[in-house]
């Protein structure tokens, strides 16, 4: 899978829902036109989705974020820990 996927819950019908909204989430960001998005990383537990990685531009920082928030169900919470780099930091690393 592109996404690291990390699921705990208290009951087994709550592991495997949070196991199925990583899967679609994982799904949708290898999709997508924008291959940065197939390099980030998703993080589910206890009903909230996190995103972590690296992109070019805040644009797609913000097409990251409405793309995970498209397959989370309601009252799941979205966190964006997605870093912008601009290309001269993408170089010196």
């Amino acid at each position: 899978m592109i996404s690291t996927l990390h699921s705990s819950g208290k009951s087994l019908d709550r592991h495997i829902a949070t196991l199925h909204v990583a899967r679609e989430i994982d799904k949708r960001l290898h999709r997508s036109p924008y291959k940065e998005l197939q390099k980030l990383n998703v993080t589910c537990e206890d009903r909230v989705a996190r995103i972590t990685g690296f992109v070019s531009s805040y644009f797609t920082k913000l097409i990251a974020a409405e793309e995970i928030q498209m397959v989370t169900p309601d009252g799941w919470r979205v966190y964006n820990h997605v870093v912008v780099r601009s290309q001269s930091e993408e170089t010196r690393s």
